[in-house]
């Protein structure tokens, strides 16, 4: 919708200007909107993650074995199978979990910046901040951190890697 209207007409729907939103517009903007960024799934709890290893075709077949072991009465047969496999689900789980963590706490530390004009003069802030009519200052190497629509640009080349 807004790539068929001209600079103009964008500017006066988004209701801002060249100058950007003043610091009072971007707090009403950001009260109503929220903040520019992706909802957040919660992390899986320990005991889905252990459904998950034990749903395993894998270990589905070993307790399978486990059974069958059973129904012969091959008991050091089914116990040596039952701590392997309680061995490979502790396992799983305990990995699962730490990967979990570490990347939540990779994604805490990463933080993009944006440079955006404010109350006409040029700043920089978290992406996060971002909000709707906001005018960004994009440049060589800077990552697109929103939905934006391009008021002008001179030699513009993206990689959508």
């Amino acid at each position: 919708m807004y790539y068929q209207k001209g600079e103009d007409e964008i500017l006066k729907i988004l209701e801002t200007s060249k100058e950007g939103l003043t610091l009072e517009e971007v707090e009403k903007r950001k009260k109503k909107y929220g903040k520019n960024e992706l909802p957040k799934k919660k992390p899986d709890s320990i005991w889905k993650i252990i459904f998950h290893e034990l749903t395993d075709p894998i270990v589905l077949l070993l307790l399978f074995t486990v059974g069958i072991s059973l129904l012969i009465h091959e008991i050091i047969d089914a116990v040596t199978i039952s701590l392997i496999i309680l061995l490979d689900v502790a396992m799983g789980a305990y990995q699962e979990n730490k990967a979990n963590h570490t990347a939540e706490a990779l994604e805490k530390l990463i933080t993009q910046k944006v440079k955006v004009i404010r109350s006409g003069q040029r700043m920089e802030i978290l992406s996060e901040e971002l909000t709707l009519g906001d005018i960004v200052l994009l440049e060589s190497g800077d990552k697109v951190s929103a939905d934006m629509r391009i008021l002008s640009s001179h030699n513009l080349t993206i990689d959508e890697a």
